[in-house]
């Protein structure tokens, strides 16, 4: 088995919008080296101040450096058929893989992290960064923040750790699909193999126990694996590896409820890595305004943030069906809400606003109001959605079938109203997901074969 030890320097911390300004490998068969290779490499762009502080790597040095590109073929055949191993391996693996993919290279190998392997070889020190590693075991560092300083002392770091281990251990983590290979340094391999195979809420949190990103899923395990496998090159991810030390879930049955619930959690912590919402707000909704003859008009129009809509939807489609039956519902006069062209006839304005008023007073009256039934958290319980009138009340479980609408009222966690919510709410019954929905009566919802459904 060939260790490929590495180490870079880079103009920055992802490898979109950065380079590598340095590269080292030492080539190591578990016995001796095979072959040691070291170069300054041209990034193509500005080096920041404060790395050539940290490095010594100056503008002037690189000037007539080669590009990665120069030597890519070189160290392709270096790497190819190694096992590639850096201290905070997929730092270093992303940077190189990407200029990689630039120059035509398909690289993807088994990988090692020394950062990961000292913790398995000695555990409960304060600190597993190169340079405390190497003043706990004594290992002398010639050059550090240097490329060739640095894979040099990783080696004598990875020596040790095998010696310590025994190359079963280490066979096991370089294994492919080894949580180990992908997950961040600081993340205990037992808490993500604890992940349910469950939907849920997940709590992506640093070292103080506070979300940095909280995401839903069908299945938390899988998910929470895709953002640690999937690209590399992304700055969030990037982020997430330097900065996630535990997980945590909460199992919602549904993917509904968990849709639901990862609104009101990320609008309670607001966690950084949460940029964008996920599920598009609706984009159209009913306004209420004056015209200049006195009259209160109903009016379809694109959601702004100035004014609060009486209504959303997702379409002026859908919109403008509503707002028609809703004009007939309440005997609104259809010239003055847009579906007849201006004629004679209008009925008195204060006749005609004291009709508006009333019906926008009563604009939920003829909402329905329904009960979502879907899979509980366990086997023995269900989960239900309860909709009123149009509206969220929120959501609960239960492992009895409730006999009224009080009771589920009583079982209920409210979840706060949002753009993003009332936009979920908005599809149901046509986008339920992986719930049923159940008309709810006075006497409670029906559950039974003949459901109104």
């Amino acid at each position: 088995m060939l260790f490929a030890v590495t180490d870079i320097e880079t103009t920055g911390a992802q490898p979109a919008g950065n380079g590598i300004t340095e590269l080292a490998i030492i080539v190591w068969d578990g016995e001796r080296e095979l072959r040691r290779w070291h170069s300054l490499i041209n990034p193509g762009r500005e080096i920041p101040t404060f790395i050539s502080a940290l490095t010594g790597i100056t503008a002037d040095m690189l000037a007539d450096a080669p590009s990665f590109e120069d030597v890519a073929e070189e160290v392709y055949e270096m790497l190819r058929d190694t096992v590639f191993v850096a201290h905070n391996v997929n730092f270093d693996f992303s940077f190189i893989r990407s200029q990689f993919q630039a120059c035509g290279y398909a690289w993807d190998p088994k990988k090692l992290c020394s950062v990961r392997l000292a913790r398995k070889a000695y555990p409960g020190l304060r600190s597993y960064s190169l340079s405390q590693l190497c003043t706990h075991m004594g290992i002398r560092n010639t050059a550090p923040h240097r490329a060739y300083g640095d894979a040099a002392a990783t080696l004598e770091l990875l020596k040790s750790c095998v010696f310590q281990l025994g190359g079963a251990e280490v066979r096991a983590l370089i294994k492919r699909g080894n949580p180990e290979s992908y997950l961040p340094n600081q993340l205990e391999s037992a808490t993500f193999q604890g992940l349910p195979d469950k939907p849920g809420v997940y709590y992506l949190l640093d070292t103080k126990g506070k979300p940095l990103y909280i995401g839903k899923a069908r299945n938390i395990r899988s998910r929470v694996k895709q953002h640690f496998s999937t690209d590399r090159t992304a700055e969030k991810l990037h982020g997430f590896m330097r900065e996630v030390c535990d997980i945590s879930f909460t199992l919602t049955g549904t993917e509904l409820i968990a849709l639901l619930l990862e609104d009101a959690e990320i609008r309670k912590y607001w966690p950084p890595y949460n940029r964008a919402q996920k599920h598009r707000p609706a984009a159209w909704g009913i306004f209420r305004y004056t015209d200049q003859r006195g009259y209160e008009r109903l009016a379809v129009n694109p959601v702004s943030k100035t004014v609060a809509p009486l209504r959303t939807f997702h379409s002026a489609f859908r919109a403008r069906n509503w707002l028609l039956a809703f004009a007939q519902r309440w005997e609104l006069d259809l010239h003055l809400s847009g579906f007849l062209p201006p004629g004679a006839g209008l009925p008195a304005p204060d006749v005609h606003n004291a009709r508006i008023a009333e019906a926008v007073m009563n604009i939920r009256s003829d909402e329905p109001s329904f009960v979502l039934h879907g899979r509980g958290r366990s086997q023995d319980e269900y989960s239900f959605v309860l909709i009123e009138q149009g509206q969220l009340a929120g959501f609960g479980f239960t492992c009895e079938t409730p006999s009224g609408a009080e009771q589920l009222r009583d079982l209920l966690q409210p979840i706060p109203s949002s753009p993003v919510v009332q936009s979920i709410i908005d599809l149901i019954p046509e986008q339920a997901l992986d719930m049923r929905v159940v008309k709810l009566s006075p006497a409670g919802p029906q559950l039974a074969g003949d459901a109104e459904t």
